[in-house]
């Protein structure tokens, strides 16, 4: 997704040389994008308080289907597809009632709202599926907004983000990863799974600017959330943000870019430097 000289938006995409193979005009600023377990398309997301999503099909580079998110919701970014690919799970904001839920559309049919689940939090931003396929992990940023108030933060003294595994059939609460009281304004916003089913965890600090704080955190299937720190002035470039996270291949690193500093940080995952 790219935000045009212009100020307008597109949704771009590229072949395996870096060549630009197709350019999608998109109504607003799009974020992250869903790719459909066995069909050559992908669902790209609108970033909050957006109320679109792009269904496009990859080899055409077109989008034939657009979906608009349910009156009294917005998206929030991110979706991820059900294994068999039959139902994509998208995060929204009930933002009547200060809730984060996800959308459950049929992408069967044109990706009908078929309902939604609780994703026990505020903010929900990514959505991933569990390598055992059986298990959403949500990433409640903990932040209350409203489209009403366009990007304002409106709860930053009592922010409360998790990071909650949920059964995707009725969203119950598998398991909840929360931060010490001291970091409630570490808002949780992306994450990466690895084979063995640890979590990683990349955030954004809203509290004061001279805190210095860990930005990534790591769980494991027993263990609760590990928070990684790095050298003092790395954190400072990094300005108490991180974006996306990753595991490599092997589990055994991962790494998070730093957007607003400029700069990507890799730690060791077993050793936690």
């Amino acid at each position: 997704c790219a935000a045009r000289p212009d100020g307008s938006y597109s949704a771009n995409g590229f072949d395996g040389t870096g060549n630009q193979v197709f350019e999608i005009p998109l109504p607003g600023r799009g974020h992250g994008m869903a790719f459909h377990p066995s069909r050559p398309e992908c669902v790209v997301l609108a970033r909050r308080p957006g109320t679109f999503a792009a269904v496009i099909d990859l080899p055409a580079g077109r989008a034939p289907r657009w979906v608009e998110a349910a009156a009294g919701r917005h998206f929030y970014g991110h979706g991820a597809f059900s294994p068999d690919g039959t139902l994509l799970y998208a995060t929204e904001n009930d933002y009547e009632a200060g809730r984060g839920v996800l959308g459950i559309y049929d992408a069967a049919n044109d990706y009908a709202r078929l309902g939604e689940i609780a994703s026990n939090g505020i903010g929900p931003h990514q959505v991933r599926l569990t390598p055992d396929r059986q298990t959403l992990a949500v990433a409640n940023g903990g932040i209350l907004t409203s489209p009403l108030q366009g990007r304002d933060k409106l709860n930053l003294d009592t922010m409360a983000p998790n990071l909650s595994l949920l059964d995707p059939k009725d969203g119950a609460i598998r398991r909840e990863y929360t931060l010490p009281a001291d970091l409630h304004q570490l808002s949780i916003r992306h994450i990466d799974i690895d084979r063995q089913r640890r979590i990683a965890v990349s955030m954004q600090y809203e509290g004061d600017l001279s805190d210095e704080v860990a930005l990534v955190a790591l769980t494991g299937p027993v263990t609760g959330m590990r928070l990684l720190r790095a050298p003092a002035e790395v954190e400072l470039r990094l300005r108490q943000y991180t974006g996306a996270v990753a595991f490599d291949v092997s589990g055994r690193y991962v790494g998070a870019s730093g957007p607003r500093g400029g700069i990507a940080v890799f730690w060791d995952a077993a050793a936690g430097n």
